[in-house]
């Protein structure tokens, strides 16, 4: 918003050139900042909480979620969830 302020302060005092510029700057920052974002959202981590009865199936579902290609950064255990991070 202060951007777009500045630039119309510039064609104000006829200064068309730099509002030009400033125009043109401010589209590549704000599309770059759309990829980055986008970029990061991707980079999230994200939980999953599963419930198993059986103890003895858990290093089968720990090399299931390897093989998706994700890390188990900890595991929780209590009496009913196991809490995969």
């Amino acid at each position: 918003m202060w951007s777009t302020a500045c630039i119309g302060i510039a064609i104000g005092y006829g200064y068309y050139f730099l509002a030009i510029v400033s125009w043109v700057f401010l589209i590549i920052v704000l599309y770059a900042l759309k990829y980055m974002e986008m970029w990061h959202r991707g980079k999230r981590s994200k939980n999953m909480v599963l419930t198993i009865e059986d103890t003895k199936s858990i290093p089968a579902l720990m090399e299931v979620v390897k093989e998706i290609d994700n890390k188990i950064l900890s595991i929780e255990k209590n009496l009913t969830n196991l809490c995969l991070n």
